[in-house]
């Protein structure tokens, strides 16, 4: 006998093939193995109603803010200082991290493989196992927090900022090279213009003797810290030394930062952009499927209307043909049949 249970993908359920049926010795048709498949269906399908149902999705965000906040007050002495009160907290948090994994396994379940399919459900998972790992490492709960980042897949906003940043990850680093490289040309010139000027006591930290530390200086300088004391210093020995340094705040920070932040903003603009498109095509997608179910309705409406009207055409021709002939066709015949007697 051949199994007949086979799981379709595409609605996540179990079908029956043809020779699901097998036919015992007293002649009575009896299915091989449904019950329990039927089991396991109906129970995947319960376990995606109930992980998918908005009211666990917001219950589920409402848990993840929860434990977010119990582990930045576990920062305050308050916690660490009273032992009762740690304890409570470690027990708090070790129910939300089940209710996490129970949620994954829920997920798992209901999806089976094809969860691997989706990058945000790998996410939580590899954040749901470096939070258990991480109650067995020494200083594990510094890395605890990083289960406040599963509230980005929950939140529309957060998802599609997340996802337009993946998005431009390639020109991001371009514009990161360029900013390297421009580091590293100024950094190798003011380490040769200006690496004696710590030893000859004109600065008052050592700044340029190395290269190290002149891309430390460069770098510490596009944030605009303290770059104005740094170039008057150097100015003191080299007057013509603003030309640089201030060229060189123009052309990181209001170059090259600039840049990366409208690779972002218009990265953002992109995926809105096409999130609206999306919707578009599937709202007009959805109208032509309507459109051509009206119009199929109306033919076969038509065609079972232009049948019905033949087929009354082929009984009044029938009724026709079998009734006798009107009374007026008798009168005229009668009237026939008198003439002819009259002249005879």
């Amino acid at each position: 006998m051949r199994s007949g249970i086979i799981f379709d993908e595409r609605d996540h359920s179990y079908i029956l093939s043809g020779d699901d049926f097998q036919q015992s010795d007293d002649g009575t048709t009896k299915k091989s193995n449904v019950s329990s498949a039927a089991g396991l269906n109906s129970f995947r399908e319960q376990c995606g109603k109930i992980i998918n149902n908005d009211i666990t999705q917001k219950l589920i965000v409402a848990v993840i803010i929860f434990n977010s906040i119990l582990l930045g007050f576990e920062a305050f002495d308050f916690v660490g200082r009273n032992p009762n009160v740690q304890h409570a907290f470690d027990v708090l948090d070790f129910l939300c991290l089940t209710f996490f994994t129970v949620e994954i396994g829920m997920q798992f379940i209901y999806r089976r493989w094809e969860m691997c399919n989706d990058p945000w459900l790998i996410f939580d998972f590899a954040i749901v196992m470096v939070s258990w790992m991480s109650h067995s490492l020494e200083g594990g709960k510094a890395f605890r927090i990083i289960r406040a980042l599963r509230i980005v897949m929950r939140m529309h906003d957060l998802k599609e900022l997340v996802e337009a940043l993946i998005i431009c990850i390639p020109s991001i680093f371009a514009v990161g090279m360029l900013l390297m490289l421009i580091l590293y040309i100024y950094g190798v010139m003011f380490t040769l213009l200006f690496e004696n000027l710590y030893e000859d006591g004109y600065l008052d930290e050592d700044y340029f003797s190395r290269l190290d530390y002149t891309l430390f200086t460069l770098i510490q300088m596009m944030t605009m810290d303290n770059w104005s004391s740094i170039t008057k210093q150097v100015m003191v020995v080299y007057p013509w030394a603003w030309f640089p340094f201030i060229l060189y705040i123009l052309v990181t920070t209001f170059i090259i930062l600039n840049l990366a932040v409208g690779v972002i903003s218009s990265a953002v603009a992109s995926v809105s952009h096409d999130e609206i498109e999306t919707h578009l095509k599937q709202v007009s997608s959805e109208f032509e499927d309507r459109n051509d179910m009206t119009i199929r309705s109306l033919e076969r409406k038509v065609d079972d209307l232009t049948f019905m009207i033949e087929k009354l055409l082929r009984e009044r021709d029938e009724s026709r043909r079998e009734l006798p002939l009107p009374e007026h066709n008798l009168l005229a015949s009668s009237s026939e049949i008198k003439r002819d007697d009259h002249t005879f």
